[in-house]
């Protein structure tokens, strides 16, 4: 050999090799530069990013939620024409409905303040994935629907246009809103209205077959007919269809700014509204939790779909979020929640749950003040219109409900349109509806302490037994659900849980209003059935 080995130094001597080169950076990997070891490198850490991801913490909830989530979307996908001639479908889509509210309550009612690994919820996890990567999709194919000139696709929103530029220029949207006319500048037809059980069809009790032709050129006569005659004469008010402002005055006032700024339609404002809302929802979560969040609310779909053609319910929807974030001060919360009730009816279903929540929290001090500054909230943004016309306002505010509309919706009522069940007169579906708001108020009186978030479920309830339950009407009960989920205090590991989910020990001191009207510090057994809020 030409060199000699010292063992004391365990390297050799005299003998040249040929200088390493240092490992290659390929993508931020660590590679001699051959194509298996960069392959290796990305599979070594494509496993380790899977088993970060393992150790990922779910809050309990997310399960019920991304299950409600996903029921929401059968609904809205099978909420067409067709369902009515098909007995199936319409059980599937009532089914579905239920499947909604039960997985709501659950997520409302579990203990929601547990926190569980990744790997204890694939399923889970799989399903919150594939609803944001449907937004997604439906997000991008949707994405040349914006560049139309006549973007609106619903009658609320075309009509929430029109009479927010009679009220720019004097009008009074109330008093005749000339719809047909309205529907027609913005490109919609006939198929948009909303037929009522007078006028020429004062004999139908529910639409009749979608693929009826004669039922298709009987609707487009009458509104052709009725258009021409509303044109000719401006008092003119047609009696076959809907032809009032029917959104109290909040509606118009959000609204007109945003024509005042120049924007050639209200679908950026609603789409906003949404975007904003789920953005306070999203800041307001806890840090190990938002990652879920934003997941579960870019799953709700039909948000999207009906916000790209314009979703007015965002505007009550944004208001209910932000006072639920801040029920615990009466003077803003009644602020905001007069502002829910002033911008659309669905929030008047929410009041009573609202202040008796409030008189059980903070007293008899707190609900006066909450109440009455919603009154006066509401007042104001109305006043203006009632003081043009009194009897006008209430016959538009009022008039979903008490004009001979058609059976229609997702609940109850899909199955008698279906023929499933007989059709009852429409008394019959009040009082099914007034005996459910009862029994869930009811309810809610004996649970509001354990599991107050149920106000923001419970009040909706109702209207699933209602002569009319459309889509929308629901559409937004997922997003209140995670605004209440959300808005909890700390959370806790697995580990830190009894076996039946219920935190070990309590780290905050609760109170809460009791007979006779003054606050007591409750035992730590009931600070933990309520460490959730």
């Amino acid at each position: 050999m030409n060199g000699t080995y010292d063992a004391s130094s365990n390297s050799p001597k005299d003998i040249v090799t040929p200088r390493q080169s240092p490992p290659t950076q390929a993508n931020g990997f660590a590679t001699d530069g051959r194509p298996s070891t960069l392959l290796m490198e990305l599979v070594r850490h494509a496993l380790e990013g899977i088993r970060r991801l393992e150790r990922t913490s779910l809050p309990v909830w997310a399960t019920p939620l991304a299950i409600a989530s996903l029921a929401m979307i059968v609904i809205q996908s099978m909420d067409h024409g067709y369902i009515r001639t098909q007995q199936a479908l319409a059980v599937v889509v009532a089914g579905f409905l239920v499947v909604l509210f039960v997985s709501l309550y659950m997520a409302l009612t579990r203990p929601g303040r547990r926190l569980v690994t990744l790997r204890q919820r694939h399923a889970t996890a799989l399903l919150i994935v594939l609803l944001a990567g449907n937004t997604v999709v439906h997000a991008v194919m949707a994405l040349p629907l914006l560049a139309h000139n006549q973007r609106y696709t619903n009658d609320a929103v075309t009509v929430t246009d029109c009479a927010a530029q009679m009220v720019m220029h004097g009008g009074n949207p109330y008093k005749n809103v000339h719809m047909l006319t309205c529907l027609d500048s913005h490109g919609l037809g006939y198929a948009s209205t909303t037929p009522k059980a007078a006028g020429a069809f004062w004999q139908l009790t529910s639409y009749p077959p979608p693929a009826s032709a004669k039922w298709k050129w009987v609707l487009y006569h009458i509104y052709v007919r009725d258009l021409e005659h509303e044109r000719r004469d401006p008092n003119f008010v047609t009696a076959a269809f809907e032809s009032r402002f029917n959104y109290p005055g909040a509606a118009l006032l959000v609204a007109i700014p945003a024509l005042i700024l120049g924007l050639r339609d209200l679908v950026p404002l609603y789409l906003g509204i949404i975007v904003l809302t789920g953005i306070l929802i999203y800041r307001r979560a806890d840090p190990r939790v938002r990652l879920t969040t934003a997941l579960l609310l870019l799953g709700n779909t039909p948000l999207l779909l009906d916000g790209l053609g314009g979703l007015t319910d965002a505007t009550y929807a944004l208001f209910l979020v932000i006072y639920w974030f801040n029920r615990e001060h009466p003077i803003r919360a009644g602020l905001l929640l007069g502002l829910a009730v002033a911008s659309r009816q669905q929030a008047w279903f929410f009041v009573p749950f609202f202040l008796f929540l409030a008189w059980r929290t903070q007293g008899r001090r707190g609900l006066l003040q909450q109440a009455g500054m919603a009154l006066s909230v509401f007042l104001a943004c109305n006043l203006p219109f009632i003081l043009m016309s009194p009897g006008d306002w209430l016959t538009g505010v009022l008039g979903p409900m008490h004009d001979p509309m058609f059976a229609l919706g997702v609940g109850l009522i899909v199955l008698p349109i279906a023929k499933v069940l007989p059709l009852w007169p429409a008394i019959v579906y009040l009082f099914l509806e007034i005996g459910a708001y009862a029994t869930a108020f009811r309810f809610f009186m004996q649970r509001c302490q354990t599991s107050p978030a149920l106000a923001m479920m419970l009040p909706l309830l109702p209207m699933a037994f209602a002569w009319r339950s459309l889509h929308t009407y629901f559409m937004f009960l997922p997003m209140l659900a995670i605004a209440a989920l959300t808005s909890q205090g700390t959370y806790l590991a697995d580990a830190e849980t009894r076996g039946d989910g219920t935190p070990r020990r309590t780290r905050t001191t609760y109170r809460i209003a009791t007979q006779p009207m003054r606050e007591q510090q409750l035992t730590p057994q009931v600070g933990e059935k309520l460490a959730s809020y």
